[in-house]
């Protein structure tokens, strides 16, 4: 069954004539719309993502034509290979680009119009440490431009192998890239453990759809997943997946185990999080900070083991 998931900040106000949280009809694991208070009208939600896929499509011509390489993330990149149009809803678009690239990106982005949001004007682009710009169209759509997938050193992944390795992808009829199977599963393990960890309840739908819609090598994906320094939050996001998954979701046996953190970790984290029940606002009622410590939760067990000798203690 189609349906439309959550935007990606779920419980955050979306920008003016945005719809808001959740859309039309429910998908299994899902809250249906009937049960989300002021729920839009799938048209609107087919608009605001016509619009939004419209938007990056510019865009990524735009990039094109400067000649910066241009990968499409998240429901952007998801759409097609694991969604039809408009069984998955976005706030907004994002792409990823190479830091090096950053300026003639931006330069780009401006010569169409699009502005980048105030909050970031005053920001030099020589902070390569930053992650994402934000841009928005005069209808504040928003476009955000990634040079980094998560925030080191916690976690370490390979934008440049990223975008070597990038597949030829669509959108709104503009020839773009996207992630290759493997890396596009890890980039929605890595945008899963982020501070609001396993906030976002389409993040286990985009999991069990590239599982279930893609080919994907499990050796290849377990070996950059620890390179990543990321083995545990796949681990935890196939877990989850498989757990809210109505048909059985299969994960070879043997990547699992290559993927999974000590027993004890194992346990709480399947406990505290793979068995919670999806919710559009999980943790949303958290502290930033009592949600950062959900996510440590999901650090290499290389840092547990340090920070474990550091206390006296040691994890087994």
């Amino acid at each position: 069954m189609a349906y439309v998931s959550e935007p990606d900040c779920a419980g955050a106000p979306d920008a003016p004539d945005a719809p808001d949280a959740a859309g039309a009809p429910a998908a299994p694991n899902a809250t249906a719309a009937t049960d989300v208070p002021h729920a839009p009208d799938a048209t609107d939600v087919l608009t605001h993502l016509i619009l939004v896929h419209d938007l990056f499509a510019r865009a990524a011509q735009a990039l094109t034509d400067a000649q910066v390489p241009t990968v499409a993330l998240k429901g952007v990149a998801l759409t097609g290979p694991a969604y039809g149009f408009g069984e998955r809803f976005m706030s907004d678009g994002d792409l990823l680009v190479g830091v090096d690239e950053l300026r003639r990106a931006h330069a780009a982005l401006r010569e169409i119009g699009l502005v980048r949001i105030a909050d970031d004007e005053g920001t030099p682009l020589r902070r390569r440490s930053r992650p994402s710009w934000g841009w928005h169209d005069p209808h504040l759509r928003q476009l955000d431009v990634h040079v980094r997938l998560a925030e080191r050193p916690l976690r370490r992944p390979d934008e440049a192998g990223v975008l070597a390795r990038a597949v030829p992808h669509e959108v709104s009829g503009v020839a773009t890239l996207r992630p290759a199977n493997e890396d596009l599963l890890l980039t929605l393990a890595l945008d899963q453990a982020k501070d609001s960890f396993l906030r976002k309840r389409h993040g286990l739908h985009d999991v069990a759809r590239v599982v279930a819609a893609l080919p994907l090598d499990w050796r290849a994906l377990v070996t950059r997943a620890r390179a990543w320094r990321c083995a545990v939050p796949l681990w935890l996001a196939l877990r989850h997946a498989q757990r809210s998954a109505d048909a059985e979701l299969r994960v070879p046996a043997d990547a699992l185990a290559a993927l999974a953190p000590s027993r004890a970790r194992a346990r709480l984290l399947e406990d505290r999080l793979a068995l919670s029940a999806p919710s559009p606002h999980a943790f949303a009622s958290l502290s930033g900070r009592w949600r950062r410590g959900l996510a440590g939760l999901v650090a290499t067990d290389a840092a547990w083991h340090a920070a474990a000798h550091a206390g006296r203690f040691v994890v087994e």
